[in-house]
């Protein structure tokens, strides 16, 4: 119950952690095309390879598989399902790896969810399909909708169980997306931790035990990891050798995922470079990285303008919450740069102590840790008349009043204007007209 327990909440991590940076590997080479490491304590991302590029599956589809089923499906053990014809005749001449599951057999939900998951069974594929959905395109096109409700934008599914299909096809980050939420599932921990099940008879076949394709977690074989939890494998010609699996030690927890490792040397001998790319990554992760408190919350890590206020200009400013990071163990925290970010160049008191101001970004080595919101340290009063001079000159100031003063400007214009034209018309009325006499006529005088 313990171990359930934990597998969940590591699960619920990664969706809430703040992704962090990556750094370059010591002490080895990588075989695979692409890669991921990230921490599921926190989040961290330690190493990262061509993680957006697009990538075939593989037989890692059935991890969506999984994870329709256990979502539809709350009872594994008090469901059962009818194998029918076309979950297995579909399949024949396809080279697929089945579990030769017969027409008519009935299996609980558990039971198939370990015969998809543990060697990898396409006809198990197939009846969870048809049970989930009623047919396989229904099915995908659920596994479609799902893929993008969980944020997997780089991904396209063509099957239900990973044959190779051009228009299949998804990212490392998308994987990474996924197997972290199938990690929420108490059943998916436990299934994809089983290098053995012994899968009672059923109705039309005896009992069986399962081998897991994960040899991680196979102590029978050379690459058996003793750290190793949650797996799985994937492989095709195109897609190469592919690996998604966890790992705990000393209370540190990894999910790793190497895509597109070559399937035979230089020599044409069989190689699983898959499992030696993931051990390398995780004994690196454990003997170079540890789980470090970058900053103290109560350490000023800068300061904000203040206005309306006689006691201070500034207010100092503080993270709301201290953040750790998976860090290289020579790494000083004291060399953690801060990068505020203000929501406004000032603020205006009052302030309350706590009152959010901003984010600020919190680097290492010039890669970002992550980003936690600024905070005031402490209260800071308004002064009484400096507010009541704001509010004046923000009244004097604002449109409304300069509407309004041009408004009355204007009133008082017409107002003089109509004055001047009624003074005119009435000095034209009372105007008096003045006659001039005409004088008579005088006689001409005579010349003499």
């Amino acid at each position: 119950m313990k171990k359930r327990l934990l597998c969940l909440l590591l699960g619920l991590l990664l969706f809430t952690a703040v992704p962090a940076s990556a750094y370059q590997i010591t002490g080895f080479s990588l075989n695979a095309r692409q890669a991921l490491l990230v921490s599921l304590d926190t989040g961290d991302v330690l190493y990262t390879k061509g993680a957006d590029e697009r990538v075939f599956p593989a037989s890692l589809t059935t991890v969506m598989t999984a994870v329709l089923l256990l979502e539809k499906v709350s009872d594994l053990d008090g469901t059962t399902v009818t194998v029918s014809k076309n979950a297995v005749n579909s399949l024949l001449g396809t080279g697929l790896a089945v579990m030769e599951l017969k027409a008519g057999e009935q299996l609980t939900a558990r039971q198939l969810l370990y015969c998809l998951l543990v060697p990898s069974a396409a006809d198990a594929a197939n009846v969870i399909a048809e049970y989930c959905a009623g047919s396989n395109a229904a099915f995908i096109d659920q596994m479609n909708a799902r893929a993008q409700a969980l944020g997997m934008t780089g991904t396209h599914y063509a099957d239900v169980y990973g044959s190779h299909h051009a228009d299949h096809y998804t990212t490392v980050n998308d994987l990474a997306l996924l197997f972290r939420h199938a990690l929420t599932f108490d059943a998916f921990c436990e299934v994809t931790a089983a290098a053995r099940y012994e899968m009672a008879a059923t109705n039309l076949s005896p009992a069986r035990t399962l081998v897991t394709t994960n040899f991680l977690i196979d102590r029978s074989t050379a690459y058996y990891y003793s750290y190793a939890r949650q797996g799985k494998t994937a492989y095709t010609d195109e897609a190469g050798r592919c690996l998604v699996n966890t790992a705990e030690y000393g209370g540190y927890h990894y999910l790793c995922i190497v895509m597109g490792c070559p399937p035979t040397d230089d020599k044409g001998n069989t190689v699983r470079r898959e499992f030696t790319d993931a051990r390398n990554l995780f004994r690196w992760a454990f003997n170079s990285f540890e789980y470090k408190s970058v900053i103290d919350p109560q350490t000023p890590v800068g300061e904000a303008p203040v206005a309306l206020s006689r006691d201070v200009d500034h207010v100092p400013l503080l993270l709301e919450n201290g953040l750790s990071a998976v860090l290289p163990v020579e790494a000083d925290s004291s060399t953690v740069r801060v990068e505020p970010h203000l929501d406004r160049p000032t603020f205006d008191a009052p302030i309350q102590k706590g009152d959010v101001l901003g984010t600020a970004d919190l680097y290492y080595a010039e890669e970002k840790l992550g980003s936690v919101r600024l905070v005031a340290a402490e209260s800071v009063p308004a002064s009484f008349w400096l507010v009541l001079w704001r509010r004046v000159t923000d009244l004097v100031s604002s449109r409304i009043f300069l509407l309004f003063v041009a408004l009355a400007l204007l009133a008082i214009f017409i107002f003089l204007l109509l004055v001047l034209l009624l003074n005119r018309k009435g000095r034209k009325k009372t105007r008096k007209v003045v006659y001039r006499p005409i004088p008579e006529d005088k006689p001409e005088k005579r010349k003499k």
